[in-house]
């Protein structure tokens, strides 16, 4: 996930309510908002739920099965159309948004595009799956079936954040053309090929969710390895203490760290301490530290706590540069 619309909101430390919902059936969003806030009780004065209807509304443009909605006190908003369901409506007034749940959502959630022919085999189709919104489908005609021209092609349409293209082309097309695109890969773009026989739209979506969970395990491995040699800190307290020494490059928290654990945060990126001793706000543990990680611009992981073999507190972390999930 692209950080830098989250970093933006982050920056500004104010009471949040954060709420996660479900924006799928045929209830009306006004419904959908009022059910999902029921948890709140009497909302403070300066909620406003016509914000989170708006969002409603443009999560269901975006075909998105639920929603995570953020309002400040000071009256700033974000909010993400999430591909995954939610097990159930959450509200919460924390003096932190509740990121947690959101960058795990958003990283099972792959930028990607499917590649075919069109019926008349005078054009490719490319269906692209942008992680934050609508499908769109482009339909690139073809001067000729050689593999070079499909592979120019679909060049010409992808944007460059696509991590994964998978290929649904004929066997004697799709080695030539993935071999094409690979060689022309910038970044981490990976290319994969589709078996015709088999429902293409659930063959993508299957392709993707390996592809999220092959960067996931990649990543927790690496830890593992650096963990083994002593080049990894674990728990909540010295995590902590490495965020405040701006020291921490690669962050790692299961989807349960800390549960129950607070840090104390001031309005610096390195204000985090896992006691009270410089002052401050106590917020929940594994918001703070995923706070302060976007924030110094650290790679951040969640790992799935049934993986199992995860540091203490579920959170970890190393002053090793790069990304241990490319």
């Amino acid at each position: 996930m692209r950080h830098d619309d989250l970093r933006s909101f982050l920056s500004r430390l104010s009471p949040t309510i954060s709420v996660y919902c479900s924006v799928e059936g045929t209830s009306e969003a006004d419904e959908l908002a009022n059910g999902a806030v029921v948890a709140l009780g009497e909302p403070p004065a300066w909620w406003d739920s016509d914000l989170l209807v708006t969002a409603i509304d443009d999560a269901r443009e975006a075909d998105a099965a639920s929603l995570a909605f953020f309002l400040t006190e000071a009256g700033d908003s974000y909010d993400v159309p999430l591909i995954d369901p939610v097990h159930s409506n959450v509200a919460v007034l924390a003096p932190l948004p509740m990121v947690v749940p959101l960058l795990e959502a958003t990283q099972r959630a792959v930028d990607h595009v499917v590649v075919s022919l069109g019926p008349n085999a005078a054009a490719i189709t490319v269906a692209h799956f942008p992680p934050d919104a609508a499908g769109e489908r482009f339909d690139v005609q073809l001067a000729s079936l050689d593999p070079a021209e499909i592979a120019r092609a679909t060049e010409s349409v992808l944007d460059h954040d696509v991590e994964l293209v998978l290929l649904a082309l004929p066997v004697e097309l799709e080695q030539a053309v993935a071999d094409r695109l690979a060689s022309a890969s910038v970044g981490r773009r990976r290319v994969e090929l589709l078996e015709l026989d088999e429902d293409l739209s659930e063959e993508a979506v299957r392709a993707a969710a390996t592809h999220a969970a092959r960067g996931t395990v990649a990543f927790l491995r690496t830890f593992r390895f650096l963990a083994s040699h002593g080049d990894t800190r674990e728990g909540v307290r010295a995590v902590c203490d490495a965020l405040s020494a701006g020291e921490a490059q690669q962050v790692l928290l299961t989807n349960s760290a800390a549960t129950g654990l607070i840090t104390w945060i001031g309005p610096e990126v390195t204000d985090i301490a896992s006691d009270d001793r410089r002052g401050g706000v106590a917020v929940s543990a594994a918001d703070a530290i995923a706070r302060s990680a976007i924030l110094q611009g650290a790679v951040l992981r969640i790992v799935p706590e049934h993986l199992g073999d995860l540091p203490q507190d579920g959170v970890s972390c190393s002053s090793a540069p790069g990304d241990f999930g490319g």
